[in-house]
């Protein structure tokens, strides 16, 4: 359906974006991915969920800014 091809496509764009995030390999990108299904949901997670999912302090906090950077803006 016209929504699932729409909901894969985004899914891609979300995974481009965290592959370019400083300080994340491919290993843990791959843990994170199966720990929140997604990588919508992965860009979603807070700090605190990224550090349950086995990132440690900084780069859980540097994911989730980079994550967040656009929402910043007016």
């Amino acid at each position: 359906t016209i929504q699932n091809r729409m909901v894969i496509r985004m899914e891609k764009y979300y995974l481009a974006a965290l592959q370019m995030a400083d300080g994340i390999g491919c290993m843990q990108l791959s843990r994170l991915l199966m720990l929140f299904g997604t990588a919508k949901a992965v860009w979603q997670a807070s700090a605190a969920e990224l550090e349950q999912g086995g990132l440690e302090h900084m780069p859980a906090v540097g994911l989730a800014k980079f994550c967040r950077q656009d929402e910043a803006r007016p």
